[in-house]
């Protein structure tokens, strides 16, 4: 069995480039949360931002399924794992829900990241089976779209945008940080763009080395200005 589980940056311990992956928990207030009862040791855990590529995977090689429990007994459940020490997750809980926790290892992080087609539709966790998983796990950028390449009204070629698993992989190529300034969300709060150094207005393209990653400060200061080296 193989699963997708989908993650915001601020609940997960470790950084956007190396995720912590050693260990998921899931919880819900009402009823047993996914993956409770479908899941295995041995299954496979792709790990997914939110919004954003699949970029890790890890096997299970363990499970706790909690019933009526609260947070304090379920960060129990995490300790020795730095997810034990990130308080806002612990905080953002409610006071009492089911929950399951999913112990991993062999974490590798990819390096083709996967930008898949399927949507979870708010689910946090999703099970694969033999008609999910292809959409789950082929990513868009290997298809080509239909549009690429049609001409505007101007009679120019539809320029693409940067997907989200190429974005992804200029930022963590330049270390989450600004090429210009240095400064990176995780010392100092900014929010990273992918920066054409030729600007798309002058033809610049979408290839690596026209792509470095840029705060949002420098990035809207440099607009389009062409710089030289």
């Amino acid at each position: 069995m193989q699963h997708v589980v989908i993650r915001r940056e601020d609940y997960v311990a470790g950084s956007s480039e190396r995720p912590e992956v050693g260990v998921f928990t899931q919880t819900h207030v009402s009823k047993l949360p996914t993956p409770w009862g479908r899941i295995s040791i041995g299954d496979i855990v792709w790990m997914k931002w939110s919004g954003g590529p699949i970029i890790a995977k890890s096997v299970v090689q363990g499970f706790r399924q909690l019933q009526d429990t609260f947070p304090s007994q379920l960060r129990e459940t995490t300790r020795g794992f730095r997810l034990h020490q990130l308080d806002d997750y612990w905080q953002s809980l409610k006071p009492g829900f089911n929950a399951v926790t999913v112990y991993l290892e062999q974490e590798e992080w990819l390096d083709d990241i996967i930008e898949p087609m399927a949507r979870s539709y708010g689910d946090s966790w999703v099970v694969l089976d033999d008609q999910s998983t292809d959409r789950w796990l082929t990513s868009k950028t290997s298809i080509q779209s239909p549009i690429q390449g049609l001409p505007t009204k101007g009679g120019k070629p539809r320029k693409r945008s940067v997907s989200a698993s190429h974005r992804f992989r200029i930022l963590r190529r330049d270390n989450f940080s600004c090429v210009y300034c240095g400064r990176s969300p995780q010392n100092d709060g900014v929010q990273l763009h992918v920066d054409h150094v030729i600007p798309r207005a002058s033809d610049g393209s979408n290839d690596d080395d026209n792509l470095v990653a840029a705060c949002r400060d420098c990035n809207l200061g440099k607009g389009v200005t062409l710089l030289n080296s």
